[in-house]
This record gives structure tokens, sequence and C-alpha cells, in this order.
């Protein structure tokens, strides 16, 4: 099982569309789903080891830290099994808007397996963030935004973090057009713009809410 499941996920990562065609025949969510969470289980098992090991090499383990790690962990688990589901719903509405040919499930499934990838780099980014803590560990002292920005460390953690979020997003962006196209009888064009149209309108939408919220909390200060 576990290298049946392997074998599975470097298909997947490096050769997305025999993967698709592999999986053509899958009707049922329970068995995308469970990949997705066992995968999902995984990165959360690696960030729980880590985030207690680092708290240790920084002689900070108590049990509000450790409680709040817990937490995190648990609640991770729930968001396991939610989470495909809301992301396929949003795309889902792009793929209607550009006349996809089938129902939510051919959404679901193409966007559940590219956000597997999204789980294999968000693993990649635990494992060299704590090797980057570790080399190059950021100054304690700089705890207000002025001195974190101007700690050299935390410059470097943040752009190797940038560059692994972008290349995460590129790929799963390529993956998940390759399943849409094949599954919902699009073109390229039309896969690719319905993955980015609705989530494109949600960012733009929260950014003219946080900036409208700002401005009434300025007004009224001033």
């Amino acid at each position: 099982m576990k290298k049946e499941c392997c074998s599975k996920l470097k298909k997947l990562f490096f050769n997305p569309k025999s993967f698709f065609s592999e999986v053509e025949k899958e009707k049922n969510y329970s068995k995308i789903m469970f990949f997705y969470v066992k995968v999902y289980l995984a990165m959360l098992i690696i960030n729980l080891a880590f985030s207690f090991f680092s708290l240790i090499l920084k002689n900070n383990l108590n049990l509000t830290n450790s409680a709040s790690i817990l937490s995190s962990f648990i609640m991770g688990i729930g968001l396991a099994f939610v989470l495909p589901f809301v992301y396929s719903a949003i795309i889902h509405l792009g793929v209607l808007i550009f006349k996809g040919k089938q129902k939510y499930f051919n959404t679901y499934k193409p966007l559940t397996y590219a956000l597997v990838i999204g789980i294999i780099y968000n693993i990649i980014s635990i494992i060299i963030s704590f090797l980057i803590s570790i080399i190059f560990p950021v100054n304690a002292s700089s705890i207000s935004p002025d001195l974190l920005l101007k700690d050299t460390n935390f410059i470097i953690s943040q752009i190797i973090s940038l560059i692994i979020m972008i290349v995460a997003l590129i790929h799963i962006l390529h993956t998940a057009t390759i399943g849409i196209l094949k599954f919902q009888k699009l073109s390229k064009l039309k896969a690719f713009l319905s993955l980015i149209l609705i989530p494109i309108i949600l960012i733009i939408i929260l950014i003219v809410i946080a900036v409208l919220i700002y401005n009434y909390q300025y007004s009224s200060i001033a």
C-alpha cells in the first residue's frame, strides 16, 4: 500500500497527463479524499515533529506552546476533510462560467489531486524552513516588524519561502489545468482561466473590504 501510494505520488508530481489517464475511471469521492488526507496527515505529523523539536532547541517548550501546536494539529486533521470540497466548489463556479460540460465531481477529482502537489511543496518548505532556522537563526530580539525587516536571516528565510510558494503555485496550476482540460472537456486556456477567475475576484473583494475597514478605523481615530 505504501509503495503504491509513493508510486502514485511520483507519477502525479512528474507526469500528470499519464496520472490523470490512470485515474480516469475513478467514480467515487472516498478514494480521492483519503489519498489527499493521507498525504495531508503526513505533512501535519512532520510539521508537529519539527515544531516541537524547534521549541526544544530554543529552550521554549512549555504548556502553552505545546497546547497551541497540538490544537493546530487537531484542527488540521479536520480541515483535511473539508478543504478539497471548498476549493473545488470555488473553482467549479469558474468552470461553469467557461461552460464546463461535466458535473462537480469532475472538478473535484483533478483539483484535489493537484492540491496534493501543494502539500508536497509544503512539506519541503517545512523541512527547509527548519534547517534555515538552525543555520540562519533569526535574532530573538527582532520582535517588531521594523526590526525583523532589518534581520538578514529573516529576509533570507522569507525569500526562500516565497520562491517555494511561487514554484508550488505554478506546479499546482499546471497540473490542475491538465486535469480540468481532460475531465471538464475545456480548452487549455479556458481550463486555466476557470482556475484563476473566482480566486482573483475573491482576492479583490477581500482587498477592498480590508481597505474600507482600515479607512473606517483611521477616520474614527482621526
